[in-house]
């Protein structure tokens, strides 16, 4: 398995996990950004996602 994927996969079945337990598969496909700042937790950007109509990320 490559770098990259044995970084996200943990990531995504988490999502995919609350996803399905917590929100009936209702929340929104997710992008998930590694950034290598310090005292970075995260942040939520809604309707955003280039040529979509709406979309939201949470990071």
């Amino acid at each position: 398995m490559s770098p990259t994927n044995e970084l996200y996969a943990p990531l995504i079945k988490a999502f995919d996990h609350f996803n399905r337990a917590l929100f009936n598969n209702e929340l929104p496909p997710v992008i998930f950004t590694v950034q290598r700042k310090k005292n970075v937790m995260g942040f939520f950007a809604a309707k955003r996602g280039g040529m979509r109509k709406v979309s939201s990320a949470v990071s």
